[in-house]
This record gives C-alpha cells, sequence and structure tokens, in this order.
C-alpha cells in the first residue's frame, strides 16, 4: 500500500528524469541568462565588450558627456571678454528739420522783424522745407579693455570645462561599477540555479536509492516520502533561482545600452587578486579621484571669479570706431565726400558703485572657505571609505577561504551519509540534513567569492581607479 502511494506522484517521477548541471561552475564555462530561442549557438559576451558597450551606447552616461559641449559653448561666450564686437549697419531715414531756418547764422532768430530773411523771400520758411532721405551704412567697432576680467573670465572657463571633464569621469566609473557589480549579478544568479539543480540532482539520486531499500524492505515509506518531498521542495527553489537570472540579464542589458530581453550569455568572472594598501598610498591614490580633484577645480573657478569681480571695479579703456558713408540716394552714396569716419577712446575710472562689487567678493570668498572645508571633510571621508573597504575585503577573503572549506566538508559529509544510508548504517533524516547542510554551503561560498568580487571593484572606484583594470603595479 506504501508503495503505491509513493509510485502515484507523477510530478517525482519527471523531476527524476531531469538533466541536470555539475555541481560547480569551473573556469570557462558560460551563462546564458536570456536564451536566444532562433540562434543554435550563444554569442558569448565578455565582460571587458561590456565596459566598452557601456561606454558607448549607456544613454545616461552620453548624456552626462554631452553636457562637456554645453561647457564648451559657455567657454565661447567668456571668450567674448577678451574680444571686440563689430557690427554693419545700415539705416535709411526720412525727415524735414526746419532748425536751421531759425538759426542766426543763415538770417534768423533777430528780434527785428524787419531783418527776417525768411520775409524776404531768400530762404524757405519752416513750414515749406522738403523733407530729406538719407540712405546711411557703416562699420563699428568696440572694445573694453579690462585685462584682469578678461585673463580671469578665460581661466575660469578652462577650470570649469576640466571640472565637468572630472564630473564625466566621475559618472564613467560609476558607471564601470555598475556593470561590473550586475555583471557579476548574472553569474551568481547562475551558480545559484546551478546550485539548485545540481542538489535536485543529487536528492532525486537519493530518492532512487530509497525506493531500492524500500523495495527491498530495507527502509520505510517515510524514508521514501521524505525523499520525494525534499525533491519536490527545490522545484520552487528553481524557478526563483530562473527568474533571478533572467532579471540580473535584464539589469546588464540595459547598463550596456540594449533592449532588456535581448539574448545575453557571459562567460566567467575573473578571481581579483589580494590588494593591500597602507595609509599612505591610500593618501596618494586619492589625490586623482575625480570627486576631490573636481572640488579643488571649483575652488580654483571661485578665485578667478573672484578676481573677475574685483577687476569690475578698476580703471578700463574702451575703444570705439565707427567708417562709413551717408548720401542721399543709393547711386551716390559711395562718392567721394560722401563717406565719414570717427575713433574715440575713452578711460573710466569706477568711483563708487553702492558696495555692489565689494559685495560680491564678500560672497565668492565665503565660498571659497566654504569649499576649503567640503575638500577636507570629502577627503577624510573618501579615507574612510577606502579604510573601510579594504576592511570589508579583508574579511572577505577569509570568509571565502572558510567557505571553500565548508563546502568541501560539506560535500563529503553528504557522500559518506548516502554511501550509509545506502548500506543501512544511517537513517534518511540524516542524509536530508546533510543535504541541506551542503545546499547552504554552497550558497555561502557563492555569496562569499560574490563579496571579494564587489568589494574589490568598490575599492578601486573608491580609489578613483578604473574598476575594470588592474591595480597599479607597485600595489599589488
Amino acid at each position: 500500500m506504501n508503495r503505491a502511494v509513493v509510485l502515484s506522484i507523477p510530478v517525482l517521477s519527471a523531476l527524476v528524469l531531469l538533466t541536470l548541471g555539475s555541481p560547480t561552475l569551473a573556469v570557462g564555462d558560460s551563462i546564458t541568462a536570456i536564451p536566444d530561442d532562433g540562434a543554435q549557438t550563444q554569442e558569448i559576451v565578455s565582460m571587458d565588450e561590456c565596459v566598452r558597450l557601456a561606454r558607448t551606447e549607456n544613454s545616461g552616461f552620453l548624456g552626462e558627456s554631452a553636457r562637456l559641449a554645453e561647457v564648451k559653448g559657455q567657454g565661447r561666450q567668456t571668450i567674448s571678454e577678451a574680444l571686440p564686437s563689430v557690427d554693419i549697419t545700415g539705416a535709411w531715414s526720412r525727415s524735414r528739420d526746419p532748425s536751421f531756418a531759425l538759426d542766426e547764422t543763415f538770417g534768423g532768430g533777430s528780434d527785428d522783424a524787419s531783418s527776417d530773411s525768411t520775409s524776404s523771400g531768400f530762404l524757405l520758411s519752416p513750414t515749406e522745407i522738403p523733407a530729406q532721405t538719407y540712405w546711411r551704412t557703416s562699420i563699428d567697432a568696440r572694445w573694453e579693455l579690462n585685462p584682469g576680467r578678461i585673463y580671469n573670465a578665460i581661466a575660469g572657463i578652462g577650470l570649469t570645462y576640466r571640472r565637468q571633464e572630472e564630473e564625466v569621469r566621475a559618472r564613467e566609473l560609476d558607471l564601470i561599477q555598475d556593470v561590473l557589480v550586475a555583471y557579476d549579478a548574472v553569474w551568481v544568479a547562475g551558480e545559484a540555479l546551478n546550485a539548485v539543480e545540481s542538489e535536485m540532482m543529487t536528492r532525486s539520486e537519493a530518492l532512487a536509492v530509497s525506493r531500492r531499500r524500500f523495495q527491498l524492505d530495507l527502509a520505510t515509506s517515510l524514508d521514501t516520502l521524505q525523499a520525494a518531498v525534499s525533491l519536490a521542495n527545490m522545484e520552487p527553489e528553481r524557478r526563483r533561482a530562473s527568474q533571478h537570472l533572467r532579471d540580473a540579464g535584464a539589469d546588464l542589458n540595459i547598463l550596456i545600452g540594449r533592449e532588456p530581453d535581448q539574448a545575453l550569455t557571459i562567460e566567467d568572472t575573473p578571481t581579483p587578486p589580494s590588494v593591500s594598501l597602507d595609509d599612505v598610498g591610500i593618501k596618494q591614490m586619492l589625490e586623482d579621484r575625480p570627486d576631490l580633484t573636481e572640488l579643488r577645480l571649483a575652488k580654483r573657478v571661485l578665485q578667478k571669479t573672484r578676481g573677475a569681480r574685483k577687476s569690475s571695479h578698476r580703471p578700463y579703456l574702451t575703444l570705439e570706431g565707427s567708417y562709413g558713408f551717408v548720401g542721399r540716394d543709393l547711386e551716390t552714396l559711395t562718392d567721394d565726400g560722401h563717406d565719414f569716419w570717427s575713433t574715440r577712446v575713452a578711460l573710466s575710472i569706477p568711483v563708487f558703485d553702492g558696495f555692489l562689487t565689494k559685495g560680491r567678493v564678500w560672497e565668492t570668498e565665503a565660498s571659497i572657505v566654504r569649499t576649503d572645508h567640503e575638500i577636507d571633510e570629502a577627503s577624510r571621508r573618501a579615507f574612510q571609505e577606502v579604510s573601510r573597504i579594504q576592511g570589508e575585503l579583508d574579511a572577505a577573503r577569509q570568509s571565502l577561504e572558510a567557505s571553500r572549506l565548508n563546502a568541501d566538508r560539506a560535500e563529503l559529509l553528504v557522500t559518506q551519509m548516502t554511501q550509509r544510508y545506502e548500506l543501512g548504517k544511517a537513517e534518511y533524516l540524516e542524509v536530508l540534513t546533510a543535504q541541506s547542510d551542503r545546499f547552504q554551503a554552497r550558497s555561502e561560498l557563492i555569496r562569499a567569492r560574490s563579496d571579494v568580487f564587489t568589494l574589490t571593484v568598490a575599492l578601486k572606484r573608491a580609489l578613483g581607479l578604473d574598476p575594470s583594470l588592474p591595480f597599479p603595479g607597485d600595489v599589488q
């Protein structure tokens, strides 16, 4: 009766027939996160290729890079401080101006009405003067020379451009870190799925052993039922692991600028080398960290701004010039005698602007002091961040070694317990406990290896290094 109960579960029979993977993934293996149903072979995307695609296809990073063009545009605007302005002007006007008829030069303006030349007919009355048409064209130039403002403005825009470059570099390093972590997440999800399937294979073998022992009256139906239930309970775990793998692949696809559901197969992740840094080495490497460099450049920009604001209240020269033609019709506009020119040089000495310049300078100096404090605070926090990550990385490496030992021992214990159970020297509950311990040990090993990888990537990023490149040779 009990035997019939066991054999009447079709799901368990199907699970026993599953073709399952090897217990662990080896170097050179690949993981398919999102299969391509229409292809016979999957194209393997390496970690370096993912980084390259992220640099060239990630929309967020490309948008940040485009801001460099905005800064260049601002630079062209600032260069105008050092260059003269030149305008070509053309004008047409029509007017009647009787004022000259009222001037004493032409006999007007006398108190004696009898001497008024307009009454004698030599001059037209003001109301009878006809309107005149004038054409005028000229080239006008103006140049305001304030050397201090020009120098500080141009130097400031150069520093602003370098500051934006550092911002782009920081965004690039963040993107590379995200890509490497996502790549490792795909590998971890693949290892987790492989571990579940390997465990299912082991438990299906244990179920077969239990059935054979039951047929030989060496085990009870309870043992067989426990083995069947243990195997069935792994199926939801396998489905979750499979979905996690697909989700991890979709996240990586988005980071490298591809559609989430595009086919994706990756190769194994490299094992990071051991790294040990002293305090002096950390401080030297932090000098090139993008956010700290950006703050230092921001301070220099403020210093140039202060210089430009001070210069606005200092003497400056203004040069103006104009050359052109004026006439009553277009045909004679360029004839001799119709040209005109003018030049003007002015020295302006600002005396009082209502303390506007002084207030702006005070504001800028306060910003410089505030930026100094921000640099000190950011430097201390960066040093602490690196020290913390390095300590966590050292602990993670020790955990990885311990996890490897635990996994090996758990594997050996399952083998021994299975053999003892088959020989009737152990209860199935002991086998089940050993299997659960081994699955837990494998999971811990996967997490420990991932922790070492992600912390190594985080350490490189915290130091301002490209996470996809090895550490410099002097600190390996």
